[in-house]
């Protein structure tokens, strides 16, 4: 059974987009690509999962909202 990400990340994935854009923003002021390009990498994997997140939290949110309208809850 897979975890779900609230569990792990109750705040969402935005304190490692955020660390991670930090990361970046001090690679490029450095001057230092490789850096840049490993930040830019890490950032756009939390940026995906949060992308996910918020989808898969629509969508239970969707669910319910169907369910209330049918009266199951």
């Amino acid at each position: 059974m897979r975890k779900t990400c609230y569990n792990i990340y109750p705040e969402g994935y935005y304190p490692k987009m955020k660390y991670w854009n930090t990361i970046l923003k001090m690679a490029i002021a450095r001057e230092d690509t490789e850096a840049a390009v490993r930040a830019t990498k890490k950032l756009q994997y939390f940026v995906n999962r949060q992308v996910e997140r918020d989808y898969l939290e629509q969508q239970a949110d969707s669910q319910l909202a169907i369910q209330k309208d049918e009266g199951e809850t």
